[in-house]
């Protein structure tokens, strides 16, 4: 009986002092050190790191990402209960909703995502959760809350990557002297604005040597019909990033040219095969703000 009794104090003792899991509403609404969230201080951990990923190769915090691509955030370890806040970019809907627990609102946590815009997501099982980079060229910032213990709440440090550069696609052609051709040829096509918008953009950028390639009747028939040049230019054109490292052979690109493609060949290293021939890269994975430009070395002719 005795023993029974001190039992009874000792819970009403832990009853009072200690709280119980936060819930990861709980956890999302105050993800900052030092917030009150169940009568526990969120305090900083290092025992779980948050990062990213480019195709299973870590982007190190404070590093450049291109806007548009698929990035990973990835922690270190995989805790219970776990949030992901990440302000920049759009982060996958998979696995939203996947915890189900207690709710101190009635917030239906299915929905959470949802109803959040998917800048933060609750995740239980899983380390890492897919997202896409902004193209507005805000930077990405990434933390990660989770519940460790009875009453606490541990901060990761956070992750933070900035875009390439605040250069448009546009602004890198009109940067390189070696494309001044192509430059007077986007002002008289009028695709400037267009492609110093939001994009994002991959340009197959051809050099001068390419331009001068063509025959002087060919070139100067080309400079002289904008129809016909406003599409030789969009065909050069894909919309979305595509880096080098994305290629793969017998890869069929589609451009902005309506139903005009090119085939990515790698058999003898690279080239971009289109109906009349093939155009080798000088310059690859150059970084813009609204995409990136690779520079070749023969016009592509649809």
């Amino acid at each position: 009986m005795r023993i029974a009794r001190i039992a009874l104090i000792l819970l009403a003792f832990i009853g009072d002092e200690v709280q119980a899991f936060p819930t990861l509403l709980e956890c999302t609404r105050a993800l900052e050190l030092g917030a009150d969230i169940m009568s526990a201080s969120a305090v900083l951990s290092t025992s779980v790191t948050v990062s990213f990923e480019r195709d299973g190769e870590t982007v190190a915090c404070g590093e450049e990402y291109i806007p548009g691509e698929t990035l990973t955030v990835v922690l270190s370890s995989t805790p219970n209960r776990e949030v992901f806040e990440v302000t920049g970019g759009v982060l996958s809907t998979d696995g939203c909703g996947a915890y189900t627990g207690s709710e101190s609102d009635g917030t239906n946590e299915e929905n959470f995502c949802i109803d959040l815009g998917f800048s933060r997501c609750p995740k239980q099982g899983s380390s890492s959760q897919e997202m896409v980079a902004p193209s507005d060229g805000s930077d990405i910032t990434a933390k990660v809350g989770f519940s460790n213990g009875v009453g606490i709440v541990s901060i990761t440090e956070t992750c933070t990557l900035v875009a390439a550069n605040d250069d448009t696609v546009v602004d890198l052609v009109s940067a390189d002297e070696d494309l001044s051709i192509l430059e007077d040829a986007v002002v008289l096509a009028d695709l400037a604005t267009t492609l110093s918008g939001d994009g994002p953009f991959t340009v197959f950028a051809p050099n001068n040597e390419a331009f001068q390639n063509l025959s002087e009747g060919d070139l100067t028939t080309l400079l002289n019909d904008i129809p016909a040049l406003t599409d030789v230019l969009l065909y050069h054109v894909v919309s979305g990033t595509v880096l080098s490292t994305d290629l793969m052979d017998g890869m069929v690109v589609s451009t902005l040219l309506t139903d005009a493609t090119f085939t990515v060949d790698l058999s003898n290293g690279v080239s971009f095969v289109f109906e009349t021939g093939s155009a080798s890269p000088v310059s690859v994975d150059n970084l813009a703000s609204n995409g990136v430009v690779h520079i070749i070395d023969t016009v592509l002719i649809p």
